[in-house]
């Protein structure tokens, strides 16, 4: 899904870094539980 936001502004509105935005879309870590919100 593509919602033509940057990672670091992403990151700033869930709370976390940029490097762990990035590892999300990498598939390497996913977010926890508490930063996932229902749309």
């Amino acid at each position: 899904m593509r919602l033509g936001v940057r990672q670091a502004q992403l990151a700033r509105v869930v709370g976390v870094s940029a490097m762990a935005v990035t590892q999300w879309e990498r598939g390497r870590s996913s977010p926890p539980g508490s930063t996932a919100r229902p749309s």
